[in-house]
């Protein structure tokens, strides 16, 4: 009997250690872009898309190939949560169910497998009116083919205001007061685009309580151990498979192919010159450029007519120096 126990004992720890943690009590779990549930490693249920005010979603498809997409995407355990998206050109918006006044942690994921630079999809959250997450840039945040979680703090009062607390903020004795977020029974959500590419959202998971009550800590703890834990093999694989992706993505971010980058001129940054590319589409470059190539041919111009200048003069002198020579030798001759 005691042996049986043992056994039980043990199974249930090693089911306890090897399924990832369960956030406290979940309120809904939103699978963004997605017609089909989805239930996570995790055990949590993530409905099919609904919620939303537009009706433009897609399908995550990423520029890398099958092949080569051994790994997924780094810093999460559901990958298929990555692989449709809700998205819209300016800005779209959720509208959450919340009946009872306390605390709350939304987590909002946003997995990048479509764009390989800085500042090309930058987005914001907001609550109503009120900003609170300024600037969502995932590819600087955690790089390419990588999956980025927000935890939003928040608290519903009893007199139906919507109250922001900053993750850093221990004692969370600095609130700030969200404008228009709440409509009675709903939280309104609004990501909302900051540059060139449209803004996404893969996933949404609301739940009770503090930070405490999340996966925060394990998700921290996840990231952490892939960036130092991982063995060379699942780490040169991945520099391959990032190798693949960045090239296949610059590929076509300068053929504007597919429409994958909605590339525009104005978005440049013309105090800082990455390369020769900038430059190019930069308008005022293409003047530079212009007045470069008018000088280095003028440039050339002008040398061709002073060769020929010098030409012509070695030839007249060399005519000068013959018909001297002519006229001293018919002297001699006399």
């Amino acid at each position: 009997m005691l042996k049986s126990q043992l056994i039980l004992l043990f199974l249930f720890l090693i089911n306890y250690i090897c399924i990832s943690h369960v956030p406290g009590d979940v309120l809904l779990a939103i699978n963004c872009g997605s017609k089909e549930p989805y239930t996570s490693k995790s055990g949590i249920v993530y409905l099919d898309d609904f919620q939303y005010d537009n009706k433009s979603y897609q399908e995550n498809k990423s520029l890398i190939t099958k092949e080569d997409n051994w790994v997924q995407v780094r810093y999460t355990k559901d990958y298929d949560l990555c692989k449709n998206y809700r998205t819209s050109k300016g800005e779209f918006a959720y509208f959450i169910p919340i009946e009872k006044a306390g605390r709350y942690v939304l987590t909002l994921q946003m997995c990048e497998v479509n764009v390989a630079e800085k500042n090309i999809r930058v987005m914001e959250a907001l609550f109503g009116q009120t900003v609170i997450v300024p600037d969502i840039d995932i590819f600087s945040q955690v790089g390419e083919l990588s999956s980025l979680y927000t935890y939003i703090q928040f608290e519903l009062t009893e007199d139906k205001e919507v109250k922001f607390y900053e993750i850093n903020d221990k004692n969370q004795n600095n609130p700030i007061n969200c404008v228009n977020a709440y409509d009675g029974s709903q939280l309104l959500l609004i990501i909302r685009s900051k540059s060139v590419e449209a803004p996404f959202l893969n996933s949404i998971l609301l739940t009770a309580g503090s930070i405490q009550d999340t996966d925060y800590k394990q998700t921290r703890q996840m990231i952490d151990e892939w960036n130092t834990k991982s063995n060379d093999i699942t780490k040169n694989k991945f520099k391959k498979l990032s190798y693949n992706f960045k090239k296949v993505y610059w590929d076509k971010r300068f053929k504007q192919q597919d429409n994958i980058i909605y590339f525009e001129p104005h978005y440049i940054n013309q105090d800082k010159f990455n390369n020769l590319s900038d430059l190019l589409f930069w308008p005022k470059g293409l003047i530079i450029i212009v007045l470069i190539l008018s000088i280095v041919l003028s440039y050339i111009a002008l040398d061709e007519d002073n060769g020929k200048d010098n030409y012509v003069s070695t030839l007249q002198n060399q005519y000068d120096k013959n018909e001297n020579k002519k006229d001293q030798n018919s002297k001699k001759n006399k």
